[in-house]
């Protein structure tokens, strides 16, 4: 998979099996990492403030001004007492990194620094792979969050944001970090790709990898793809961790090659405890419990650069998530007995053509009863003027795939969408941020933010927190970049409870465009007949 540019990086950018957990006795209130949760929803079933009556009187609060975008989607805590004491008054603060190289944490009441000074990243080879892409998780019980950075993750103290440890890819592929880490037991997980690589490293290679909480010292390192010197199988988006099953999910970027090999643009369900281990160079030699791989060959950059999400519906366990293909993915995730499988899809949906920058490439959001998608800007068919492909909102029935309904009024997008009961928030390149009803589509709420919006919103307590921001503005309507975080509050006398009565739902959207406009290429190898749009 190539770059896509500063303006859509972030769109790249974790899960337990049983139940959504957030930060270590957090409160309830708090989005404390990338998705909300380890299952990756990016639903907050706890926000009630912020409903279908309300969203339409959110107003813009603050905004804090970076020095360049801020693609990546910030965490919110809500602290009892902000300190190592416990003595400390409450504060609510939100942590964020930006492509100026520093990682903040901002006061949610006012928009100052919540920190002495903001972090600053590691000098890396290029000023392009020292941006902060990656969302933090946060680790209350350790008072410490995890971040990458360029090539590195760190672990950050909570209160005052300094190093406590860092652990760079140098001596294990050389890979950046666009992955949003995830922990569990102890132990910090994120994948790395090839993007940018060290100059120095030797092989170069992407991977997914587990560091200890505590130390930093690395654990184990899965690589995708086994080939010396491959660019194949890097892992963009962030994992998803079932606890209960003992299985770690993530999916990885196509290869050049004729033929992919195994797990190159591959849904992977890894076990979190190795089967087997290189004791010396601590490279894992087991396989995953199972995979899903669309296609042997790709000729059109079609890979997975979303996260995975988990559900459960009907008395089952699913994974969903969408390619760059245009396709969205629901498959069965438990454990099987049997190692190394090949697990099908339960139902693919596909809503537009995909493509190089097209298809889904920001993460989705599910309530497990609906999933919401948005799709990004164009596709490369064989022709020398790529084609916008509206709609680019979509909603599925989580169970059955049927497309719920699809939103034209939103923009093209490469960052995540995100819901709370009632209310779906996207962000796109055109620089508009929405509000939709769950149910319908219907348009609720709009903010033009003017830089391309590429992060994922946080909803906390009544409010929403979300970055802007891009160095490419001719995908801005050329006014420019805003580059901020941008957090918006009710205006008092906000309706505490949703409507009653729900608009009627907007009709799939019956159109010659999309999958329609261009026939598939017959070399496409896709993994199911093109379905009719609706």
């Amino acid at each position: 998979m190539k770059r896509l540019t500063s303006w859509c990086l972030a769109a790249v950018v974790l899960t337990a099996a049983s139940g959504r957990i957030a930060a270590a006795d957090g409160n309830p209130n708090d989005w404390p990492m990338y998705g909300h949760d380890i299952q990756r929803t990016a639903f907050n079933a706890n926000e009630t403030k912020i409903n279908r009556s309300s969203v339409g009187l959110l107003r813009l609060k603050w905004a804090f001004h970076a020095d360049d975008a801020i693609t990546a989607s910030p965490v919110v805590i809500n602290f009892e007492h902000f300190g190592p004491n416990g003595t400390e008054p409450p504060r609510k603060v939100v942590y964020v990194g930006s492509a100026d190289e520093n990682f903040y944490a901002i006061d949610a009441s006012d928009g100052s620094q919540a920190w002495p000074q903001p972090f600053k990243a590691d000098p890396a080879p290029s000023i392009a792979y020292n941006m902060f892409v990656s969302s933090a998780f946060v680790d209350l019980g350790r008072k410490q969050l995890y971040v990458g950075g360029g090539f590195t993750m760190y672990a950050l103290d909570l209160f005052t944001g300094a190093v406590k440890w860092k652990w760079s890819t140098a001596q294990n592929g050389g890979g950046e970090i666009e992955s949003s880490p995830v922990m569990i037991d102890g132990a910090v997980y994120f994948g790395s790709d090839q993007d940018g690589a060290i100059p120095t490293a030797n092989p170069k290679y992407p991977a997914v990898f587990a560091l200890d909480a505590d130390s930093g010292a690395l654990r184990w390192f899965f690589r995708p793809n086994k080939r010396p010197e491959q660019t194949c199988g890097s892992v963009w988006g962030s994992p998803a961790v079932d606890a209960g099953e003992g299985l770690l999910y993530f999916a990885t970027a196509d290869c050049t090659r004729s033929h992919q090999d195994l797990y190159n643009e591959s849904i992977i369900a890894l076990p979190i405890t190795p089967g087997s281990l290189n004791s010396t160079t601590l490279e894992r030699t087991d396989l995953p419990n199972w995979y899903y791989q669309p296609r042997d060959i790709d000729a059109y950059d079609y890979d997975f650069g979303a996260s995975p999400l988990l559900f459960d519906a009907g008395g089952k366990k699913y994974l969903g998530i969408g390619g760059k293909d245009g396709f969205f993915y629901v498959i069965e995730r438990q454990r099987w007995d049997i190692t190394g499988g090949i697990r099908t899809p339960k139902w693919v949906t596909r809503v537009v053509r995909g493509g190089f920058a097209g298809g889904f490439i920001g993460s989705s959001a599910t309530d497990g009863q609906k999933i919401y998608g948005a799709t990004a800007l164009l596709d490369t068919p064989p022709s020398p003027n790529p084609q916008l492909q509206p709609p680019f909102l979509h909603s599925f029935d989580a169970l059955t795939g049927d497309v719920a309904w699809q939103q034209v009024t939103t923009g093209p997008t490469f960052g995540p969408t995100t819901a709370v009961p009632g209310v779906v928030f996207v962000g796109g390149v055109d620089g508009v941020i929405q509000a939709l009803d769950a149910d319908t589509g219907q348009l609720l709420w709009l903010f033009p933010a003017i830089g391309a919006v590429s992060s994922g919103g946080a909803v906390s307590d009544g409010e929403l927190f979300i970055g802007a921001g891009t160095t490419a503005t001719s995908y801005n309507l050329g006014q420019g970049p805003i580059n901020a975080l941008l957090a918006f509050t009710l205006l008092p006398g906000a309706p505490t409870a949703p409507m009653a009565n729900v608009p009627p739902a907007l009709p799939p959207i019956q159109w010659p465009l999309g999958v329609l406009q261009y026939p598939v290429p017959a070399d496409e190898n896709t993994p199911a007949p093109t379905p009719t749009p609706g």
